[in-house]
Formats: structure tokens, C-alpha cells, sequence
């Protein structure tokens, strides 16, 4: 089998989007969901990356000359949908918002493997040299504030600035880089760019636990506050 650089970091990503739904999974699982709610989520993460797989490499999901500014509405209605279920949905708003704070942190620590995986496109030449390097730093910076404070808050500091930093630095960083894509580079990596398997899989449930995590430290104070 002779595969191309391209079909090696398409296989990393998509075994990062697989990872992440594992972590998921093993979320609902430490805060009490169902064997029947497991599962279920599991077949929506399985049906969801199978759609993103075939309109991808079938070149059907979106139409080829597809604007920025439209592409950017897809982009926040797909983290609109993601996001909703999450907060409002009522079995798994139940459980995410029953998992202390590092259970929601700890899945933002791939986020240090796909920024090594823009750093490694980069190098490559299958993304652009300076978005790659940029994006790659300041998603490892983003992990790596995400796990000091899930580990801080594990070890029982309850300081609040820690994680309102790690979620607000991980939101920012998501942001920008949607816009970047949307704005900068579509019309050279084309919509059909294998880092669509993060923009439309893994940033939107990236977006979605920061989101619950603010949540929780916006509403109960005694979870951020220092005790």
C-alpha cells in the first residue's frame, strides 16, 4: 500500500476525531449515563464522521467554489447545532453538566496532537507554511493550558481564573482560526482540505465543552470558587 503524504494526515486526523468520540463516550459513562445513551451517542459520532467522510472525499459537501463568507455561516451553524445539543439537549446536558471541571478539560488535551498534526502539514506543504505553524503552536498552547487547570482543579484548587483563562484561550483560538480558513485560505486549500475533518468533527465539540465549562463557572460559584 503506497500511501500519500495526504492520506497519512487524513488518517491522523480522523483517528483523532475517533479518539475524541471515545473520550466522549467514557464522559458519559463517569457521570452515570445509560448503556442505551452510550450507545446511541456512539452511532451519532459514527454516523456523523461516516457523512463528513464521504462528502469530503466525494467532493459533495459543500459546492467547490463555495465563498468565504457562506462557508463561515456553515462553520457557526454546525458549532450552533453541536453546541445546542450539549447545552440544552436534556440527556447529555444532564450528564456534561454533572462532570466536575477537569472531566471537561481533559478531552481539550488532543488538541496538543492536532497541532502537531498542522505542524507536520506545514512541513509537508499540505497546508499552508504559516497558518500550519501558528495554528499548531497555539492549539499545544491551548492543551497544555487546558490540562494545568484540569489537573490544578483535580488536585483541589479551586481557583477560578485558571479555567476561565484555558476556556476563553481555547475559544479564541478555535475563532481565529475559523476565520483565518474561511477568509484567508479557502480559495487555496479548497473546501475539501482534510483539516475539515477538525473544523467540522472535532472544533465544534471543542466549542461545546468550553461552552458547558463557562457555563458551570458562570452559574455555581462554589465549583470555581477557591476553597
Amino acid at each position: 500500500m503506497n500511501l500519500s503524504a495526504v492520506d497519512l494526515t487524513t488518517l491522523y486526523i480522523l483517528t483523532m476525531d475517533i479518539v475524541l468520540s471515545g473520550f466522549l463516550l467514557e464522559l458519559l459513562k463517569r457521570t452515570g449515563a445509560s448503556s442505551t445513551l452510550i450507545f446511541v451517542t456512539g452511532l451519532v459520532f459514527a454516523g456523523w464522521l461516516a457523512v463528513l467522510y464521504l462528502g469530503l472525499s466525494g467532493h459533495w459537501l459543500f459546492p467547490s467554489d463555495i465563498g468565504g463568507f457562506s462557508f463561515f455561516v456553515v462553520v457557526i451553524l454546525g458549532v450552533i447545532v453541536v453546541s445546542g445539543v450539549m447545552l440544552f439537549f436534556p440527556p447529555i446536558k444532564k450528564h456534561l453538566f454533572a462532570a466536575p471541571q477537569e472531566l471537561l478539560l481533559l478531552p481539550q488535551g488532543l488538541r496538543m496532537f492536532l497541532g502537531a498534526g498542522w505542524l507536520m502539514e506545514s512541513s509537508l506543504g499540505i497546508m499552508p507554511k504559516e497558518f500550519g505553524i501558528a495554528d499548531g503552536i497555539t492549539h499545544i498552547t491551548a492543551a497544555f493550558l487546558a490540562l494545568k487547570a484540569g489537573i490544578l482543579y483535580a488536585r483541589g484548587d479551586r481557583s477560578r481564573g485558571g479555567l476561565w483563562f484555558a476556556n476563553l484561550f481555547g475559544l479564541l483560538d478555535i475563532v481565529v482560526v475559523a476565520l483565518g480558513i474561511s477568509f484567508v485560505m479557502l480559495k487555496e486549500i479548497t473546501p475539501y482540505h482534510n483539516v475539515m475533518y477538525a473544523v467540522f468533527f472535532v472544533a465544534p465539540i471543542f466549542i461545546g465543552l468550553h461552552f458547558v465549562s463557562l457555563v458551570k463557572l458562570a452559574t455555581n460559584k462554589s465549583e470555581g470558587a477557591r476553597q
